[in-house]
């Protein structure tokens, strides 16, 4: 009996130096630091991780307690985890800290703690598993940064940046998209493109939607209306994203209010001019080297049997014979190219009959001083010619008579 007690003795030995032997090896060949210490904070052993994480070697780290290789800030902290989490749960949840290095330095660390008790179920130490989050924190800092450059770009740019989800609310926007509209941005999040649009360009917010997400992108002109009734006309660019996991639409809106006055100011002189143009008295067209009309006014218009809006875009080619026409593009090339202008009188036969006109020719430069267009100014003096060559009818008659 003696013989098979001490045999069970030693079998138990081997097993519990076994099972010693491999949560030794897990517990050296863990990246992370491993921590044993007791109630008062005292370290009674640790693993090669966490000697590395500090610095020091086993000898020295025994002298410490984990509360001095703790920066005071964390104290209160720990000890509110402490009497939160470990003493009522057995352990915690995965916290940040910071620990002193050997060198003085700090490192960020997260750990996690269990408390282990004796065979009477008193506590009597704690485990830790402790790891170094420097990189963690040096990517959290880049994100930060990244974020905060972003939130600022995002913010300072002059164009208004909207988010909105598919049911059209707005879940995201920048500080001009609301300043602009004169509303805060908390009332700005409880609006939707049709409370922003005018009437007439509300009703076709939800068509413009499924455009975007139909085509993955749209552009698009509408008038936004400030909260002080104000209207303010916009260019906006819409596209389809993905947005904290779901489907929504980026639009970029740009106040077009100073090209909109300008247009407006172009389309006025452009009338202005155009009405100068058509009741000069004088058939007025320019025309391109290759002899295409890019402007027809009324009178020359009338006189190729036509209205302005027949001629533009078409060639020489278009209203004369293949000779007169090619006749004209080569002239017309070496006008632009010269600079000079002529002065000429020529006949046509046109729908309305043959006619005589007298016609100035000038070249368009552009900035540069090179030759874009030509200009002609014609003006009918088939009547005049007419009275020109009976005179001369009649002078002949009665010179004879005198003779």
């Amino acid at each position: 009996l003696s013989n098979k007690l001490e045999q069970n003795v030693i079998e138990r030995t081997n097993e519990l130096k076994e099972s010693e032997e491999k949560y030794r090896i897990l517990f050296e060949s863990s990246k992370d630091g491993i921590v044993y210490s007791n109630m008062e904070g005292g370290i009674i052993d640790c693993n090669q991780a966490f000697l590395d994480i500090l610095g020091y070697n086993l000898a020295e780290i025994k002298e410490f307690s984990y509360q001095q290789l703790t920066p005071e800030k964390w104290h209160k902290i720990e000890e509110d985890i402490f009497i939160n989490q470990s003493l009522p749960r057995g352990h915690t949840d995965e916290f940040e800290k910071e620990y002193i290095r050997k060198d003085g330095t700090t490192i960020p660390i997260s750990i996690t703690a269990w408390l282990i008790k004796d065979d009477q179920g008193n506590n009597k130490g704690m485990w830790g598993i402790v790891k170094d989050i420097t990189e963690r924190k040096k990517a959290d800092q880049k994100l930060k940064e990244s974020e905060e450059k972003f939130r600022m770009l995002f913010n300072n740019i002059n164009d208004a940046i909207v988010i909105v989800n598919m049911e059209g609310k707005v879940i995201e926007c920048n500080q001009t998209s609301y300043e602009r509209l004169g509303y805060t941005k908390e009332e700005f999040l409880n609006m939707t493109p049709m409370d922003i649009d005018t009437p007439e360009y509300a009703e076709g917010v939800l068509d413009r939607i499924k455009v975007v997400i139909q085509e993955g992108s749209s552009s698009y002109e509408v008038d936004h209306k400030r909260k002080d009734g104000m209207i303010i006309p916009v260019e906006i660019n819409s596209k389809k994203i993905n947005f904290q996991g779901k489907t929504a639409i980026l639009s970029v809106v740009r106040d077009i209010t100073v090209r909109k006055k300008a247009e407006n100011k172009l389309k006025d002189s452009e009338a202005k001019y155009r009405s100068i143009i058509d009741n000069s008295g004088s058939g007025i067209v320019v025309l391109d080297k290759n002899g295409f009309y890019e402007i027809v006014n009324k009178q020359a218009a009338e006189t190729l049997g036509g209205k302005p809006e027949d001629f533009i875009q078409k060639s020489l080619f278009d209203l004369f014979s293949r000779d007169i026409a090619e006749e004209y593009i080569k002239n017309n090339k070496k006008i632009i190219e010269i600079g000079t202008g002529r002065q000429y009188e020529r006949t046509f036969d046109l729908p309305k009959g043959t006619r005589t006109f007298l016609i100035n020719e000038q070249v368009v430069n552009d900035s540069a001083g090179r030759g874009l267009f030509l200009t002609s100014s014609s003006v009918d003096i088939t009547e005049r010619k007419l009275i020109e060559q009976r005179l001369k009818e009649s002078e002949v008659k009665y010179r004879s008579i005198i003779v």
